[in-house]
């Protein structure tokens, strides 16, 4: 792999940083709406998967920041919209959150219209 390359791989890794964040900030809000319940309310907010959600998406701007010093951002925001259209599926297979037909209509459309942009 040439140097080239290496930015990219640093727009590949913000963006599974940002997708690993989303399944974090989901275990924050279970953890959040289970404190409520318990009275609680808040301290849902302090909860370990919420830090490490905040402290990760941190780390994701600021190399997203350093990435962005040698990519187009047109062009890195396309792994960014890569990583989008992993949540819901990865939401569907680790969460049982379902997933319409439509849903599916809206992906292809995303696929096709983030190929088209690479071109």
């Amino acid at each position: 792999m040439t140097s080239a390359f290496l930015p990219y791989v640093g727009c590949a890794i913000v963006s599974l940083m940002l997708v690993f964040g989303q399944f974090l900030f989901k275990l924050a809000a279970t953890e959040w709406r289970n404190e409520a319940e318990s009275g609680n309310g808040l301290l849902g907010l302090l909860s370990v998967p919420m830090v490490a959600a905040l402290g990760l998406y941190g780390v994701a701007t600021l190399l997203w920041v350093y990435v962005l010093r040698f990519v187009p951002l047109s062009r890195g925001y396309l792994f960014v919209l890569a990583g989008a259209i992993l949540v819901p599926v990865l939401a569907n297979l680790v969460f049982k959150e379902p997933l319409s037909p439509t849903y599916w209509v809206g992906f292809i459309m995303i696929v096709v219209g983030a190929y088209i942009c690479s071109l």
